[in-house]
């Protein structure tokens, strides 16, 4: 499971397809709902619901770690969002 940082990018994904005509964006509206604050609700319940199974396993990540400066993470989300 990510960490929080991730859920916070995607979010940020999320808000940049529903502002232009992306194929995803109805698939985005009709699970998480249109109002932003919907959307990050629904991430924030589904997140805290599989932290919860996960209990003692579940890895929080590093404070430390910035994802804008991870190269491989940030060719990652390019290839993700180009696909």
């Amino acid at each position: 499971m990510v960490s929080q940082h991730f859920i916070e990018k995607l979010i940020q994904r999320n808000e940049n397809i529903m502002g232009n005509n992306h194929l995803w964006k109805n698939r985005i509206s009709s699970q998480l709902g249109n109002a932003p604050k919907r959307k990050r609700d629904t991430l924030a319940f589904h997140y805290n619901n599989m932290r919860s199974a996960l209990g003692r396993y579940y890895r929080g990540g590093s404070e430390s770690y910035n994802a804008e400066t991870d190269e491989l993470y940030r060719r990652f989300i390019t290839v993700i969002n180009d696909s």
